[in-house]
C-alpha cells in the first residue's frame, strides 16, 4: 500500500494533516447533530421531555423524533387505542460520551418520552395500556419483571426491568430501567441502563424527577438546550487544559468578533501515538488545535521539508504571553529555493502556554505542499495572529 512506503520523516505531519481533516469531519458531523434538532418538528409532547441540560456533563444528543404514535403490529389492546385517540407523542435519545469526574451511577444512554393525552380520561387509558406496550417492546429481549417503583413520580408510576444482549450495550451495561407514569393528562417514559437493574435505578429515578419538573413547568424545547457542539472537550481524558477564545471572541480594533461552534476531544486518539488533545472551531474560520508539549515534539522532530513553519522562506515572529510564548508564521504554499517576492498567503502560530502547544489554523502539509483549508482572510496577517493568541484563555469545564 502506498501509506506503507512513506518514510518516517512523513507520518508525523500525515498525523497533523489527518488530525485537521478529522476535525473537518467532526465540523460537519456536528452541524449534522445541530440540523438534526432544527429539523424536528416539536409538538406540545416536547414540553415535557427531559433535556440534555438535565443530564451531567458527558452526554451528546443522539437522536429525537415527534409525531403519531405508530407501532408495527401492535397487540389488539394497543392497535384499538391508537386507531380511537391518534396519540402523538415524542422520543428523544441521549448518548454517554464520557463519565463526569466524582459523578455516581451513570448511564450509557437515556431516552425519554412523552405524550401529551387530550384529556385525563384518555391518559388514564392509556395507562391501562403500559403492560402490552413493554411486552411489546421486549418481545425480542427475553422479557420483562415489574419492580416496585423506588420513588413516586406523578400519580401513578410503574418501573420494569429489562435485560438486553450484552453485546448491544456498553461496558456490561446490559440492564434497563424503563419508568412509566402518569401526571394528570401527560404520559411519560425514561429508559436508563446498568450493570445491574439497582444501577439502572438509581440513574432512572432521578433523572425521572427532573423530567417530572417540565411536566410540572412546561415549556419550549430549545435548540440551546440540546446543543452539545462543545461536550467534547469537558471529555476528563484530555491531558492538557482546553485554551479557547472565550464563548465570544471580540477583539475590536477592526477585527471581526467569532464565537464558537465545534469541540473535538478525544476521540482523536485513534489517529495514532502522536495526536492532538483537543480541537476547537471558531466562526470565521479559526481553528485552534492542542497538543501535550511532548507529543508536539514528536512532530516537530520530523523532517524539515514537511513542516511549513521551518521553511527557509517562511517568516516568524516571536510573541510574549502572560504564560508563555506564541510564535506567528507567514509561508507560502511550498518550500522554495529562491523565495517569492510577492506576500505570504498563509499567516499561522504555534502558541506555547505551559504543557500546552496550541496551533491556530495550522495548514495541511506533505512531501512539498501545503494546503491551507479556507482559513479566515480576516486574521490572516501577523496582527491578526498575534491578537488571536493573545486571546487564549483556559475554558472552564462545565459542569451541572
Amino acid at each position: 500500500m502506498r501509506h506503507a512506503e512513506r518514510s518516517d520523516r512523513g507520518r508525523g505531519l500525515l498525523l497533523l494533516a489527518a488530525a485537521l481533516i478529522a476535525t473537518a469531519l467532526v465540523l460537519l458531523a456536528t452541524a449534522a447533530q445541530a440540523d438534526d434538532f432544527d429539523e424536528i418538528e416539536l409538538t406540545q409532547s416536547s414540553r415535557y421531555l427531559l433535556r440534555l441540560t438535565d443530564l451531567p456533563s458527558g452526554y451528546e444528543f443522539d437522536d429525537g423524533e415527534c409525531g403519531p404514535v405508530e407501532l408495527d403490529d401492535p397487540s389488539p389492546t394497543l392497535a384499538a387505542f391508537i386507531r380511537q385517540f391518534r396519540p402523538e407523542g415524542c422520543l428523544f435519545t441521549y448518548e454517554r460520551l464520557f463519565r463526569a469526574p466524582g459523578e455516581g451511577p451513570s448511564s450509557a444512554f437515556v431516552s425519554t418520552a412523552a405524550i401529551a393525552a387530550p384529556s385525563v380520561g384518555v391518559a388514564e387509558m392509556a395507562a391501562a395500556t403500559v403492560t402490552d406496550l413493554i411486552g411489546y417492546l421486549t418481545e425480542d429481549t427475553g422479557g420483562y419483571t415489574e419492580a416496585a417503583p423506588a420513588a413516586t413520580l406523578g400519580e401513578v408510576t410503574r418501573v420494569f426491568h429489562v435485560k438486553v444482549d450484552a453485546d448491544e450495550t456498553e461496558g456490561g451495561q446490559d440492564r434497563l430501567s424503563v419508568l412509566f407514569w402518569r401526571d394528570g393528562a401527560v404520559l411519560a417514559a425514561l429508559i436508563a441502563s446498568g450493570k445491574t437493574f439497582a444501577a439502572a435505578d438509581r440513574v432512572a429515578f432521578p433523572l425521572g424527577a427532573r423530567q417530572q419538573a417540565h411536566i410540572d413547568n412546561p415549556s419550549r424545547y430549545t435548540a440551546a438546550e440540546a446543543d452539545d457542539s462543545l461536550v467534547e472537550l469537558d471529555d476528563p481524558r484530555i491531558r492538557t487544559p482546553v485554551y479557547w477564545l472565550g464563548e465570544k471572541f471580540a477583539p475590536g480594533h477592526g477585527l471581526p468578533s467569532a464565537r464558537p461552534y465545534f469541540g473535538a476531544g478525544r476521540f482523536l486518539t485513534a489517529l495514532g501515538k502522536v495526536h492532538p488533545e483537543f480541537a476547537v472551531g471558531y466562526t470565521k474560520r479559526l481553528l485552534l488545535i492542542g497538543w501535550t508539549r511532548s507529543a508536539w515534539a514528536r512532530v516537530d522532530r520530523k523532517g524539515t521539508n514537511h513542516r511549513d513553519w521551518a521553511w527557509h522562506c517562511t517568516r516568524s515572529r516571536q510573541v510574549k504571553l502572560r504564560q508563555g510564548h506564541a510564535v506567528l508564521y507567514a509561508a507560502y504554499g511550498k518550500d522554495f529555493a529562491r523565495c517569492p517576492q510577492r506576500p505570504p498567503r498563509h499567516y499561522f502560530a504555534h502558541a506555547f502556554v505551559g504543557r500546552t502547544m496550541v496551533g491556530v489554523n495550522q495548514g495541511i502539509c506533505d512531501d512539498e505542499y501545503c494546503v491551507e483549508p479556507s482559513f479566515s482572510p480576516a486574521f490572516n496577517s501577523f496582527r491578526g495572529m498575534a491578537t488571536v493568541v493573545r486571546g487564549l484563555e483556559t475554558r472552564p469545564q462545565r459542569s451541572r
